[in-house]
């Protein structure tokens, strides 16, 4: 039987790294879809869109968080 490996202050900290880099990764994504929009089409962009952007990036999507965790 095998033991757990026990997380060290350094798996969590690089784990907080990963998440931090997704996290902003996706959130760029979605704000660039959005310039894209606004430059491509002329159609507003209003900071409500804006801001339900970011909110909906920082709920941390499942597919988000399984890739993350993988070592």
């Amino acid at each position: 039987m095998t033991c757990p490996q026990i997380a060290t202050k350094e798996d969590i900290a690089a784990l907080e790294g990963r998440l931090i880099e997704s996290l902003h990764a996706k959130i760029e994504a979605e704000i660039s879809a959005l310039e894209a929009r606004l430059v491509g089409t002329g159609q507003q962009v209003t900071l409500a869109e804006i801001k339900t952007v970011i909110e909906d990036s920082i709920n941390l999507p499942y597919e988000l968080e399984i890739t993350t965790l993988q070592p």
